[in-house]
């Protein structure tokens, strides 16, 4: 038996550049036929104040809100001073706070390199970056504003402690 063909390989992908939705359904489609299993959050341009949960197993794949990024939060003036300075000693980018996306990968057979590469087709290109996100073509399941609301102000209220 050829135990190479049976590996499972893991590894994390994390990037600070959004994915666009048309070619992020179209990895999802493409890559939903083989084994291939991704568990995460998820930065999507056309949705650039969401945090986003994914995960993808096989032909099974699920996208659902986290909650707002602290920078869109922050953006809106609803943080004091403290609180912003204990959010960006923690992993903070300049210029998008802490939008990423951060998944882990699990990949058999494929190799970790065509995984990478094919998700990496599938973030905003240079110039899609300087153009107005929002209008995008985004295919993927519509959220409940209501409820992502909702769950904010649960977190925003059972989380303050974390930043003292």
């Amino acid at each position: 038996m050829d135990e190479s063909r049976h590996r499972i390989f893991s590894f994390d992908y994390i990037r600070r550049v959004p994915f666009h939705p048309d070619r992020f359904l179209k990895w999802i489609n493409n890559n939903s036929s083989c084994r291939l299993c991704s568990k995460g959050t998820i930065w999507l341009a056309t949705r650039n104040h969401l945090a986003i949960s994914f995960s993808l197993c096989g032909e099974k794949w699920s996208i659902s809100p986290e909650g707002l990024w602290h920078a869109a939060i922050a953006d809106e003036g609803q943080y004091s001073n403290d609180i912003l300075k204990s959010i960006q000693d923690h992993d903070w980018d300049e210029q998008w706070g802490d939008r990423l996306t951060s998944l882990k990968v699990f990949c058999s057979p494929y190799d970790k390199e065509k995984v990478i590469n094919t998700l990496d087709s599938a973030l905003l290109n240079v110039d899609e970056i300087t153009s107005n996100w929002m209008f995008f073509n985004d295919p993927l399941p519509k959220f409940d504003w209501l409820s992502i609301l909702q769950k904010q102000v649960i977190f925003l209220k059972n989380d303050r402690n974390y930043y003292d």
